[in-house]
């Protein structure tokens, strides 16, 4: 004579290997949540640094800064904010030809932003403490 085990233990079983799997599962999407999400805000970093390298290399004497964001769950587009303060309206734009040349050469999915102010008294300011 055999003995066969009930029907309830193998659904409790099932049950058990199914919350497993979904456990499973779980925690292999957020452990790709999160990978994306630094791999994103590496990207900014590196954007943003490049950027600011190449401002600092031609406009040093302007306070001018570059700062990345963008969603870090969505496919949209980095943006890329250019704020600061320029004395013409002429090195306004040289500012964000210059952006926009790093940024069709390096990364073309990035747009640019353009939040600078034109002050006429910065260029001569910031080349008397030079001078002092």
């Amino acid at each position: 004579m055999t003995v066969t085990p009930p029907a309830a233990d193998w659904g409790g079983a099932a049950a058990l290997v199914a919350v497993a799997v979904v456990m499973l599962l779980a925690i292999v999407v957020g452990v790709k949540l999160y990978d994306a999400k630094r791999k994103r805000e590496g990207d900014a970093l590196m954007v943003q640094a490049r950027i600011s390298d190449a401002l600092l290399r031609d406009f040093v004497t302007f306070p001018i800064t570059a700062v990345a964001s963008g969603s870090a769950w969505r496919r949209s587009p980095l943006v890329l904010t250019i704020r600061g303060s320029v004395p013409t309206p002429e090195q306004r734009e040289a500012v964000m030809r210059l952006v926009g040349q790093e940024l069709s050469r390096h990364h073309p999915s990035v747009r640019a932003e353009d939040r600078l102010v034109v002050d006429p008294l910065v260029g001569k300011e910031r080349a008397r403490t030079l001078l002092r």
